[in-house]
């Protein structure tokens, strides 16, 4: 066993400040790296036995980020995640990558849902980068964790189809982020090819959305997918206002807003990415890139969870 060393020797020996040798050895805030190894050092030479070292994983954030019922449950869900597991988070957005320098950081989830500068930042500061939705991540050191995005529109395509509904149409909002931008492609995929349907798709913007859902409803369609998250009720009682009744008039699905999406009239019947999975997965893929054990890495696929409620109708016909 090591002989018991207070932080005061380490201090002496290694000629740092107490306070620098106690985040030196606890990893609890930002100490340069050369700084950290010369009191690691100073700490083994006298026999102070170190505990296994916190991963220190940056959570990387766009300028625009927390405005969204997306936002707030990724964010959250990553926190537990990293905290559960005993690691330390820094959340940085794109103005703070001069904190990278520093060479406290370990490893890098990113959020920023932008290839072009998850690339440089790995480049520039030599650190692995785990992303979270961003299906366009093939660079060596940068791996990325995804809702499966396909598998979400066949489940969807699939519950209207086995309710009868031939007339299914996508209504994307013009503010479109790049993944509802690939949910309209897998809709439109699916539809020709494993459906044999029509793809009808739509544009409305994020605040019409309503005009959006009666113009829907006014071209025949039985059916519509929302490939968002709805965060606002009027929508529909607007369209209560023009003589659409969801889902008498129009079955519909959309993305889920947790705590939102099962309030409205009627509660909706949703697609639910699964931001702990996301979160657990994107953390254990990043603390094996940080071991720097060569083993062989692969992007993993998180399905996305059904809660069928009440915005469906069943217009299939009875014998």
């Amino acid at each position: 066993m090591g002989k018991k060393v207070s932080l005061r020797k380490i201090a002496q020996e290694s000629g740092y400040a107490l306070c620098t040798v106690s985040r030196a050895l606890n990893s609890s805030a930002p100490v340069a790296e050369y700084t950290r190894k010369k009191v690691l050092a100073a700490a083994h030479k006298l026999g102070y036995l170190t505990s296994p070292r916190k991963q220190r994983i940056a959570i990387i954030v766009n300028d625009v980020y927390f405005n969204t019922v997306y936002d707030k449950n990724i964010s959250t869900a990553l926190l537990k995640a990293i905290h559960d597991r005993g690691n330390i988070a820094l959340i940085l957005t794109a103005q703070d990558m001069d904190f990278l320098s520093l060479g406290w950081i370990d490893g890098i989830i990113s959020c920023c849902y932008d290839p072009s500068s998850e690339r440089k930042i790995a480049k520039k500061y030599n650190l692995p980068i785990v992303c979270i939705n961003n299906s366009s991540c093939f660079s060596e050191n940068i791996y990325a964790v995804n809702s499966d995005e396909e598998n979400a529109i066949r489940t969807a395509l699939q519950l209207l189809v086995s309710n009868g509904h031939t007339k299914i149409a996508l209504l994307e909002l013009e503010s479109a982020t790049v993944s509802c931008k690939l949910r309209k492609k897998h809709y439109e995929n699916l539809m020709r090819k494993e459906f044999f349907l029509r793809p009808r798709v739509y544009t409305t913007l994020e605040t019409q959305v309503w005009q959006g859902v009666q113009l829907v409803a006014n071209e025949g369609m039985t059916a519509v997918i929302i490939p968002s998250e709805l965060q606002d009720n009027r929508c529909f009682h607007f369209c209560r206002f023009s003589g659409i009744k969801i889902p008498q008039d129009l079955s519909l699905i959309t993305w889920e807003s947790p705590g939102i999406s099962e309030f409205f009239q009627p509660p909706l019947t949703t697609m639910e990415q699964n931001f702990s999975q996301l979160a657990e997965q994107a953390v254990q893929l990043l603390e094996k890139l940080c071991s720097q054990k060569k083993v062989k890495l692969n992007n993993c696929t998180v399905p996305y969870i059904l809660h069928n409620r009440q915005s469906i109708e069943n217009i299939n016909t009875e014998p």
